[in-house]
């Protein structure tokens, strides 16, 4: 490698570190800027209910007892 010193070596590895660091942290970044607007929590006390459909905004989501815990309803801004 005639022509390459060894700083210029060292300062190309430096940078394909730090590429190699932004890279693995941007998406994470990324999914961090999205703003939640509202969430739903859906509960039923009886059989009826929980055994309900639900609809938003004119679209058929699931079940009222698919819907608990985990599986929660996001409002994302449009």
């Amino acid at each position: 490698m005639e022509g390459i010193t060894k700083k210029a070596l060292r300062s190309v590895h430096s940078l394909l570190w730090v590429l190699l660091w932004v890279s693995a942290f941007l998406p994470a970044l990324m999914h961090a800027a999205n703003d939640v607007m509202g969430e739903i929590q859906f509960e039923g006390k009886s059989h009826v209910e929980k055994t309900s459909g639900v609809w938003v905004d004119g679209a058929y989501v699931g079940y009222l007892k698919e819907l608990k815990g985990s599986k929660r309803f996001f409002f994302l801004p449009r």
